[in-house]
């Protein structure tokens, strides 16, 4: 597979603008090499970290970028699906399956990353509670056909865009101040807390994940049906509507995660090999 030998910003053909006053710029995607294949990743608060796992989510594994460390979280079925770190990083909360009585049922189980232990914090059970909720006062999660939003612990339910079938990965911006989201038949948007001053971003794109407050990412992909015929990672400055592909044609990207923190951003790709983008500069 071949990677970017430069960085690609399609807006300055079509709209003769510089890319550096609308979208920052960004270093060349670098693989990652590590053993075995890397699916669903999930980047820390402080962008060290990078929780993973199997193409099935069997398995919860941590990843240190620095060191290239790997840890076993934990090895149970359904472990690696949609994991959430607490809001300092300190702890990772997920759940893994089992069936109870022919149905399937999810318990709610706490990695303390500093002492590497777990604890269950709650028995197999069919409550959906999102898990970023566990030790938020501020957080936003989708399910279904609206998105939860809980501001300083006060929750209220938001369907902001009319003719919703569902939403998908809501996320508040680094100021706290706009929900990122997407409708997965009607696009990427953003909008305030309570679902007002809707605005879309991009007609289609998944996993979208905040860089920093003016910018955000998500794959945009196409498939005939049946198998992925192109999948890239775009940025999107808000304030312009500038955009930037940061992978080749020939890239095709899985999943995405990012941190503000350090507006790093991490993809797999659907072979699941691991890369990272970094900032070139460090302030926008």
């Amino acid at each position: 597979m071949k990677i970017m030998t430069t960085f690609f910003v399609s807006v300055m053909a079509v709209c003769g603008f510089s890319a550096s006053a609308l979208v920052p710029n960004f270093t060349t995607p670098h693989r990652i090499d590590i053993s075995g294949e890397v699916y669903h990743p999930v980047l820390s608060p402080d962008g060290s970290t990078l929780l993973f796992s199997s193409a099935d989510h069997t398995g919860l594994n941590s990843l240190d970028l620095a060191t290239g460390k790997i840890s076993v979280i934990d090895k149970s079925a359904a472990a690696g699906f949609e994991p959430t770190f607490s809001h300092d990083g300190s702890k990772i909360y997920y759940r893994t399956a089992v069936k109870v009585n022919g149905l399937m049922n999810r318990d709610v189980r706490c990695f303390d990353v500093k002492s590497s232990t777990m604890t269950e914090i709650a028995k197999p059970n069919r409550d959906s509670r999102a898990l970023k909720g566990i030790d938020r006062q501020t957080y936003a999660a989708t399910d279904f056909d609206h998105i939860n939003v809980s501001v300083d612990g006060k929750l209220s339910s938001l369907d902001p865009v009319a003719g919703a079938h569902t939403y998908q990965w809501a996320s508040i911006s680094p100021d706290g101040t706009r929900i990122l989201f997407s409708e997965p038949f009607k696009g990427v948007f953003v909008c305030n807390l309570d679902g007002t001053d809707l605005k879309p971003v991009m007609p289609k794109g998944d996993y979208p994940c905040w860089i920093d407050d003016s910018t955000v990412a998500a794959v945009v992909s196409h498939d005939d049906g049946y198998i992925v015929l192109d999948s890239a990672v775009v940025l999107v400055d808000l304030a312009s509507g500038a955009t930037a592909t940061a992978t080749t044609p020939d890239c095709l990207v899985g999943e995405l995660t990012a941190s503000p923190a350090n507006r790093s951003i991490i993809f797999t790709t659907v072979e699941g090999e691991l890369y990272q983008i970094n900032p070139t500069n460090t302030e926008r």
